[in-house]
């Protein structure tokens, strides 16, 4: 399957079967996750794998605000949430550090240390509400990461976002620092859903300037 194909493909699964996910495919899918782009390198992203049925009821009962998303957690067999670290541009400079020592086109070691330190005091410098949105933005592109991997390994997803994040850190353990950007499923799909219709190109890419019309 190529990429294009699993990006057609992929649909927001709702109905699962109850065959668990191997190991080494949640590996599979967990890396492409891993190998996301991301602002600075920060790499903000942590992912907690949920398998266990009391567990995933619990996340159903006390977390989850919408009924539909209660019964994709109880039924699919394995719920990943999806977090970002606030704080991931601490690990900036050392970051920069670490690209000068495998890419021969970056900056030595001891300039990339003092334009990591550069880069990690202006997001020192942006409110805490703002640095946790950059970072959510940077886990969300992981995110479609693991959904479009998953995809061609044919199993079914659906990204949840409505959820009470206290509860689901209470149920999950999740230490102040960290916050909870989505939940997906991840399974078997027991359903086969039509494509949702999409607007077309023209209604979406301008050419050059806003409102400009494309001939794409």
């Amino acid at each position: 399957m190529t990429v294009q194909e699993a990006i057609s493909q992929r649909r927001s699964i709702r109905r699962y079967l109850p065959d668990p996910v191997p190991d080494d495919h949640l590996r599979i899918i967990l890396d492409a996750a891993r190998l996301a782009p991301s602002g600075c390198n920060t790499q903000p992203w942590r992912f907690i794998v949920v398998r266990d049925p009391q567990l995933r009821e619990r996340i159903a009962g006390e977390a989850m605000d919408l009924k539909q998303n209660q019964e994709i957690c109880r039924q699919a067999p394995v719920v990943i949430a999806c977090l970002a670290i606030v704080d991931a541009h601490c690990d900036i400079p050392e970051r920069t550090i670490e690209l000068s020592t495998v890419d021969p086109t970056a900056a030595a070691p001891t300039i990339a240390k003092r334009t990591g330190r550069l880069l990690k005091s202006r997001f020192d410098a942006m409110p805490e509400p703002e640095r946790a949105a950059y970072m959510a933005l940077n886990t969300t592109i992981a995110l479609t990461h693991l959904i479009l991997q998953a995809t061609e390994l044919g199993y079914g997803t659906c990204w949840m976002k409505a959820f009470d994040e206290p509860a689901a850190r209470r149920v999950l353990g999740v230490p102040e620092g960290a916050r909870i950007v989505a939940f997906t499923s991840l399974g078997r799909p027991a359903e086969a859903p039509v494509p949702r219709p999409r607007l077309p190109l023209a209604d979406i890419v301008y050419s050059e300037h806003w409102g400009e019309p494309t001939n794409l």
